[in-house]
């Protein structure tokens, strides 16, 4: 079963405290699972391993609570995710790389934030990139959606400027890979 590392939890819950209301806070806590609520309210280890079926829970209800489509909601907060959990070490590779230089090392810092896959950067150029992630069970396009709004955050940081980015296959569309295609200027 696929676990995600802490600091994909933590930058969630960032995300949610930052858009609700603490009545609205209150509500949506209330519809959670009790093992999820427990995020809200006890420290999240941003190196520890959590259930990637506890992150998809949280996300997929908080669309409903601000009223928004799901999928804009899951992209914005793997957008949010990639600020919010860059520490000081990352946000220098990012300054002082390009998008390639990101992308070069992408393989190497997947498995620091999933249990599972196997990340393959296909092809890159200075302004375009198309990669792979195999032999994943993501459990829900909540996931997908998520790591897109992360890579096109990571291509804005690093210098890339009006990024395109689109998920070619996904598990969800009857595919057996994730596959992403960005281009920028």
């Amino acid at each position: 079963m696929l676990k995600v590392k802490g600091i994909a939890l933590k930058s969630t819950i960032n995300y949610i405290k930052s858009k609700l209301k603490p009545e609205e806070l209150i509500a949506f806590e209330g519809s959670l699972s009790l093992n999820c609520r427990d995020f809200f309210h006890l420290p999240v280890l941003s190196a520890e391993w959590y259930e990637a079926n506890s992150l998809v829970e949280i996300m997929v209800k908080i669309p409903e609570f601000l009223k928004r489509k799901p999928e804009e909601v899951w992209w914005e907060i793997g957008r949010y995710s990639c600020d919010d959990g860059l520490n000081t070490v990352y946000k220098i590779f990012y300054k002082l790389g390009s998008p390639e230089f990101i992308i070069k090392r992408a393989a190497q810092v997947w498995s620091n934030y999933y249990s599972e896959g196997n990340f393959f950067v296909v092809s890159h150029s200075l302004n375009s990139a198309h990669v792979q992630i195999k032999d994943i069970s993501l459990p829900h396009p909540a996931l997908c959606t998520r790591i897109s709004g992360w890579m096109e955050r990571a291509i804005e940081l690093s210098g890339g400027k009006n990024v395109v980015l689109r998920h070619t296959l996904c598990k969800f569309q009857k595919q057996i890979i994730e596959e992403w295609k960005a281009n920028w200027d």
